[in-house]
């Protein structure tokens, strides 16, 4: 029994490949087209002040929404810490030597107390898309 393709079998390979290939480089043109327009959009919504939108690209709509996602990196001495822990009123850690947990930091920030002079605050943009 032999195993060799016929050339027959090699061109239908062939011909399958070129197809395939084809598909794959207008699926990418149309996401690339699709990415283009979501970033208009996107920039269109924040400078018009919007966190939220609709959209339509070819038939189908899609939710936009956006959000900020922060993070908090101590920066402060243990000793800052507790002192500027308790100026706000919030919790330290009783052991000797006191000191403020990271989460605590971060509860205050989402109290809208200023936590810029103990810690780094990085800000990172959020989008979900959803589709309907």
């Amino acid at each position: 029994m032999s195993t060799a393709l016929t050339a027959t079998q090699h061109a239908k390979h062939a011909l399958q490949i070129v197809r395939s290939t084809v598909i794959v480089r207008e699926l990418a043109s149309e996401l690339a087209a699709a990415e283009k327009h979501l970033q208009e959009i996107e920039d269109r919504a924040r400078a018009a002040g919007f966190y939220a939108g609709v959209t339509t690209y070819k038939g189908t709509t899609y939710s936009i929404a956006t959000t900020e996602k922060q993070s908090y990196s101590l920066t402060a001495e243990d000793s800052e810490l507790v002192q500027f822990a308790k100026a706000h009123g919030l919790k330290t850690t009783p052991p000797k030597p006191e000191s403020c947990s990271s989460a605590t930091i971060r509860a205050a920030a989402l109290r809208g107390i200023d936590v810029t002079s103990v810690c780094d605050v990085t800000t990172n943009e959020v989008y979900a898309v959803s589709v309907h």
